[in-house]
C-alpha cells in the first residue's frame, strides 16, 4: 500500500513540474491541458484488492481541462461524460473538423457552461458481457449477461437496452 501511495504522490509532483514548465515557457497561452486518470485500485472496498469492478466509485474518474476554449475556469461540472469524449473535445478546441466515426462527443459546450444540457449515458465495461450504465436521471445500473446472472436494474432501462436473456 505504501508503494501505491508513493506512486500517486510522485505523479502529483510531476504534474506540478509540467505545469510550472509550461507557465515558464512560450506556449502557456496556446496549450490545452487535459488531466485524467483511471479509477485506481480498490484498496479493500468490499474486500476487493483489485482494479476491475463496476461499482459507482470505480467507474467515476476526474477529467480536468484548462487552456484556450475553456471558459468555465475553476468550475465543477457534474454532467455524465466518458473518457471517449477527450479526443473529440481536443479536436474541437483545436478547430479540427468533427468525425462521425467516433463514439465520443465534444465536451466544449460543458467547458463553456458546466450546466449545459447533456443527455448521454456513460457506459463502463469490464468484460464483453458486463457493463455499468450511468445517466444523470438515475443511479447506476448494471447489465450482466453471464449465464445464470442476468440482471438489469436502474439506468439500463433509461438507455433502451434490450432485456438480458433469461
Amino acid at each position: 500500500m505504501a508503494a501505491y501511495l508513493a506512486c500517486i504522490n510522485y505523479a502529483d509532483a510531476n504534474v506540478g513540474r509540467v505545469l510550472k514548465a509550461l507557465d515558464e515557457g512560450p506556449h502557456a497561452e496556446n496549450t490545452v491541458i487535459v488531466l485524467w486518470t483511471d479509477h485506481g485500485w480498490q484498496l479493500g472496498e468490499k474486500n476487493h484488492w483489485s482494479k476491475f469492478t463496476l461499482w459507482e466509485r470505480s467507474c467515476r474518474v476526474p477529467i480536468i481541462f484548462a487552456g484556450p476554449g475553456v471558459e468555465a475556469k475553476g468550475e465543477f461540472c457534474d454532467r455524465t461524460t466518458e473518457l471517449l469524449d477527450i479526443y473529440p473535445t481536443l479536436a474541437d478546441l483545436a478547430g479540427l473538423p468533427g468525425r462521425e466515426d467516433l463514439d465520443g462527443e465534444s465536451l466544449r459546450p460543458l467547458l463553456e457552461d458546466p450546466k449545459a444540457e447533456r443527455d448521454r449515458p456513460a457506459i463502463t465495461s469490464d468484460a464483453p458481457d458486463r457493463s455499468s450504465i450511468r445517466t444523470e436521471r438515475r443511479l447506476p445500473g448494471r447489465l450482466d449477461r453471464r449465464p445464470g446472472r442476468s440482471q438489469r436494474v436502474g439506468a439500463a432501462n433509461d438507455v433502451g437496452l434490450e432485456p438480458a436473456p433469461p
